[in-house]
């Protein structure tokens, strides 16, 4: 290539193949395209989830026998809806039924409670996401339907010219002089929701969220402080974030900790209102430690190789050694492990521990497509009815006929036409009430699209 050609091949055109069957053109508009398709599909995506809403009608035979009841589709202002829309749509979308109930509220939200932040997302003029922001925090703040409409009309032509964090601003101070009585009430509400909360574990880290008294927080503040002082004392390296951030993992073995800051005295601290430093000659560190209780999963060979991943449930997945730094201590329990081949089978309708234990071992999560509900707070529930008429010996009690499902999830498969099969141990084939199929196994959820005939449905089962 030449100089005029790379000069000519420059500023203003780019040229590709792609599926939407463009050739060429400027990459800019482009990428206005691209956006453009984007906000319509997430626009006809909320009118759809709407007029599901409206279709899916509720039986009143079994209504009112409380099978699928109407509940609350979002907050005032909103339609009510059936129960078990929210499982249809998650088949559908590949989310987990959470998810779906979140985004039906929010499409409800925005329809019902913000006409005009709803036309701009249809027109395209206003990020969707943006839109739905608006509507969770008016509804989380309780706002009614008729305050949430004036945070609308506020709001509405101030979004589309504003850069999105000044628009939030903005909606926060619209928040509060739509209902200042609520505002006033949430004020001393989030004195009283104080809490903690541990994230997921990553790449052997992890995120700790805490909401406390000011008093308490200072006092901690200055604890990790202090102790962060005598670990650098006693040498250790770091920066000074770091050590904080051992000192609150300290702080959570009572024992060591108080060895610790009795091992340096503070000059600072040595006051007649100084408390008396605890005698702990004798006493075991360990016994101190705290209770829990972790469920670690490693294959055999990697015990064999001491190479390799663990899973702790409700963690994650972890490195061989940071196995050993959870259990390097003397108070672990082992519990052996469960053999399926070997487990009991009952013709009684509850469920041995050693047999429950195996399912939710089997599968950590509830067994409906793409749900994420962890499988300890499901019900153990039959595939197959139980049938307390059954001859002795029919063991219906057993391994494969048993699986985790949350409440709504039980009710749903009981008492209206969601249907599921467990075709072999553990591998569960759904079908929803239009029609859509999914087999859900311990590894996950695969979609098999709508009445997929038996024979196909088979030779997925196999391939699981």
């Amino acid at each position: 290539m030449d100089e005029t050609e790379a000069d000519g091949a420059g500023v203003g055109e780019w040229s590709r193949g792609g599926s939407g069957g463009e050739s060429g053109g400027d990459v800019f508009d482009l990428l206005a395209a691209a956006r453009e398709r984007r906000l319509q599909a997430q626009a006809d995506e909320l009118s759809l989830i709407v007029d599901a809403c409206l279709q899916h009608r509720v039986n009143e035979t079994t209504a009112n026998r409380g099978v699928e009841r109407l509940v609350a589709g979002g907050a005032d202002g909103t339609p009510l809806v059936g129960e078990f829309l929210a499982h249809e749509l998650a088949l559908v979308l590949h989310i987990t039924p959470t998810a779906a109930a979140l985004r039906m509220v929010s499409a409800l939200n925005l329809k019902h409670r913000h006409p005009r932040l709803w036309t701009a997302v249809q027109q395209l003029e206003l990020e969707t996401w943006q839109a739905i922001r608006v509507a969770v925090d008016c509804a989380s703040a309780g706002l009614k339907a008729t305050a949430a409409r004036w945070v609308d009309e506020q709001l509405a032509t101030a979004s589309l010219l504003m850069p999105w964090p000044r628009a939030l601003r903005h909606l926060t101070s619209l928040i509060i002089k739509a209902d200042p009585a609520a505002a006033a009430r949430r004020a001393e509400q989030t004195q009283q929701a104080h809490e903690v909360m541990v994230g997921e574990i990553r790449d052997g880290s992890t995120t700790l969220f805490a909401r406390l008294a000011a008093r308490d927080g200072l006092f901690l503040d200055g604890m990790l402080n202090r102790v962060a002082d005598v670990r650098t004392c006693h040498g250790e390296p770091g920066t000074r974030q770091q050590l904080r951030a051992r000192a609150l993992g300290i702080l959570a073995t009572p024992g060591y900790a108080t060895q610790l800051l009795a091992s340096t005295p503070d000059q600072d601290l040595l006051t007649d209102e100084r408390p008396a430093v605890l005698d702990l000659t004798g006493i075991d560190p360990d016994r101190l430690l705290p209770k829990t209780t972790l469920y670690v999963h490693i294959a055999d060979d990697t015990l064999n190789s001491g190479a390799g991943i663990g899973r702790v449930e409700h963690v994650g997945a972890v490195t061989v050694d940071q196995v050993r730094q959870f259990l390097g201590h003397s108070r672990v329990r082992v519990v052996p492990v469960l053999d399926h081949d070997h487990l009991p089978a009952v013709d009684a309708y509850e469920i041995p521990d050693r047999l429950r234990e195996a399912i939710l071992l089997r599968h950590t999560v509830e067994a409906f497509p793409w749900s994420n509900r962890a499988a300890r707070g499901c019900e153990q529930d039959h595939t197959i009815p139980y049938n307390p008429q059954a001859p002795p010996g029919t063991q219906q009690t057993r391994a494969n006929n048993l699986g985790p499902f949350g409440k709504r999830t039980h009710r749903a498969k009981t008492h209206t036409d969601w249907n599921v099969t467990q075709l072999l141990d553990g591998i569960f084939h759904w079908r929803s009430p239009h029609g859509y199929h999914a087999l859900v196994t311990p590894n996950g959820t695969i979609p098999l699209g709508r009445e997929r005939p038996a024979s196909d449905t088979a030779q997925q089962a196999d391939a699981a």
